[in-house]
């Protein structure tokens, strides 16, 4: 009798320990908590989780609970101890009934002692010397050991040898732990390998040669995994191929060679295009740009002859939203893309235009903008990080309705460059990092042409991951035009000038309202100048789920020219913002007010806006 009481009592313990996941499973998570966490903050440990709580009265909901996920979630937490040098930390979980099927999780945390360096050990490195182990590790005794940074540095390290002919090394560490933790690294490097052979896959309707001019790694050459991407990347973006994978083959540890196979997926030739959306417009070329309803249709070919060039025809159309009426602007393109040039590749396109826009909004009824045209462009890129883009343009504008500007017909011939430095981490979202931009114009002179002048624009930004997820991001801009002297009127065309105010250079103004300004028939009219010095300070957060949040400092101004710009005309600007974090990068909300500005007025203006103001 006594044996079956015993195991009906354990079969009923059992059954206890079980319950709670069997009577809260698929509950709705209301909200989660840490307790016992000291050296890492809520907010990071949050950061780690798959699942998620109930926010904001059921603007989204919990994550339904699941036992096995909760224990996955624990085992992530205590991992992430651990990479800190919290050793022995570990994780429970206590779960609460709350009301409507809701359950409340708390993780409860046991930290433990925080380990320390003692010393490291490395051996068998003969290319990549001791110091720069010690400088990429960040090895220092007496520091709390960190798995996570060596186990980063340790994946640039391999990630160096792959880019100098070393694709076979092995990198084993190991520690011992008492009070301290002694590493130990060892280090296979392998043997100096080349390529043998570059293996192309199956391209039906694309010449081999095509695909062979993009593919800057060849027979002979040392291995190097940055050459390797380069070259995956280049014939994606021929447009020819829905997916390009390059793998390593046939590794020949004799001759110390290896083979390149490229598997390439087939894009679609022709298509017929149609888009409908919201998207960001410019007025002018140096105004802040504008959020605007957009309808675009039009028919492409990438592969003309079999050889990789693109032809396009597009028609558009939009509107400044909110203000529905069709079209404020109109824009009909044609576009022919040769995308090597003399054996370089620099993809250049010919591109004949037509363009009308409405101005009714900005300078009364009648006024109009009217442009149609030819231009060159040319385009070099060098890895990710470099660029530069030429275009050569003859156009005929006119530009009609505007007090103080002549309405009749101008030739403009311009040749414009950009050159580009990108350094940031991330295209939408950087948090390290710079973007330097340079862009010199030259209209008339000996082009021909109306008007006469030189440009140039240059801009700087920077940005710095400050703590957790909070980001630091600062730019100044500086822009200068002077006309040449061949040009008689003395005059800038309107659509060359520099215009400030808007969502995306100093936020306390609205679109093109800072700088000089002129009162016709009761509106206000920007008349844009040719000296522009301005800045932004911004300070970038998460929030919550999708959402995140930015406080901002702007200044500047614009004169018509140099010599009237004085410090005393600086105008202040602050101001904060909502963003929301989506598929195709962040949206915005931002609230700007002007700081010393009385004349213009001290309310807050909204802007709404796609993607971060720099």
């Amino acid at each position: 009798m006594l044996i079956p009481i015993i195991l009906l009592s354990m079969i009923t313990a059992t059954l206890g320990q079980a319950a709670p996941s069997v009577v809260f499973d698929g509950a709705e998570i209301g909200s989660i908590k840490f307790t016992g966490n000291e050296a890492i903050s809520n907010s990071d440990l949050k950061d780690l989780l798959t699942i998620h709580a109930r926010i904001l009265w059921g603007i989204r909901a919990g994550s339904p609970y699941n036992f096995r996920q909760v224990n996955r979630e624990k085992a992530i937490l205590a991992n992430y101890y651990r990479q800190f040098g919290f050793l022995d930390a570990v994780v429970n979980d206590t779960l609460t009934a709350l009301e409507k099927n809701r359950i409340k999780v708390e993780f409860r945390i046991t930290e433990g002692k925080q380990y320390y360096l003692k010393g490291f050990n490395l051996r068998g490195n003969k290319v990549i010397p001791t110091a720069d182990y010690i400088r990429e590790l960040k090895l220092r005794p007496g520091i709390p050991f960190s798995r996570y940074e060596i186990q980063n540095g340790l994946q640039r390290l391999v990630r160096r040898y792959e880019t100098i002919g070393y694709p076979g090394v092995f990198i084993q560490d190991s520690v011992a732990v008492s009070d301290s933790v002694e590493l130990f690294i060892k280090i296979f490097e392998g043997d100096f390998t080349r390529i043998g052979r570059v293996v192309i896959g199956e391209a039906p309707g694309v010449e081999q040669s095509i695909i062979k001019r993009e593919v800057v790694i060849g027979n002979g050459d040392m291995y190097n995994i940055d050459l390797i991407e380069e070259s995956q990347r280049r014939l994606f973006e021929t447009g020819l191929f829905n997916g390009v994978n390059i793998t390593s083959s046939d590794l020949d540890t004799v001759a110390d060679i290896v083979n390149l196979n490229i598997d390439l997926i087939m894009s679609k030739f022709r298509s017929v295009d149609f888009d409908f959306g919201l998207k960001q417009e410019a007025l002018k070329e140096y105004a802040d740009p504008l959020l605007n309803l957009n309808v675009e249709g039009g028919w492409r070919h990438k592969n003309i002859d079999q050889a990789g060039r693109k032809l396009q025809v597009s028609l558009s159309a939009s509107t400044r939203f909110p203000e529905i009426y069709l079209p404020q602007k109109f824009r009909g393109d044609i576009i022919f893309t040769e995308p090597w040039l003399l054996k370089f590749r620099t993809p250049t396109s010919v591109n004949p235009f037509f363009e009308y826009q409405d101005w009714s909004g900005i300078y009364g009824a009648g006024s109009f903008h009217r442009k149609y045209g030819l231009q060159i462009t040319s385009l070099y890129r060098w890895f990710r990080t470099v660029q530069a883009r030429g275009q050569l343009e003859w156009s005929k504008v006119q530009t009609q309705g505007i007090s103080n500007e002549e309405d009749k017909p101008i030739e403009q011939r311009i040749y414009s460059l950009i050159l580009r430095l990108d350094r940031k981490n991330n295209f939408f979202t950087p948090s390290e990092g710079y973007l330097f931009e340079i862009k010199p114009k030259l209209m008339g002179a000996f082009l021909g042409g109306t008007h006469h002048f030189v440009q140039l624009e240059t801009s700087y930004s920077r940005y710095h991951r400050l703590f957790g997820r909070v980001v630091g991001a600062a730019r100044v801009v500086t822009g200068i035009t002077r006309v040449l002297p061949q040009d008689t009127s003395g005059v800038v065309p309107i659509n060359h000038r520099f215009y400030l105010g808007g969502n995306s250079s100093v936020r306390g103004y609205q679109n093109q309202q800072l700088g000089p300004l002129s009162l016709e028939e009761g509106n206000i009219v920007p008349l844009g100048g040719n000296f522009e010095v301005y800045g932004n300070f911004e300070i970038r957060f998460p929030i919550v789920w999708i959402i995140g949040g930015e406080v901002f400092f702007d200044w500047g101004n614009l004169w018509t020219d140099p010599k009237f710009a004085n410090i005393g005309d600086i105008k202040l600007a602050t101001g904060f913002g909502i963003t929301f974090a989506t598929p195709i990068g962040p949206a915005r909300i931002d609230f700007g007010k002007p700081l010393n500005d009385p004349s213009y007025g001290t309310g807050w203006n909204i802007h709404v806006a796609i993607s971060h103001a720099f």
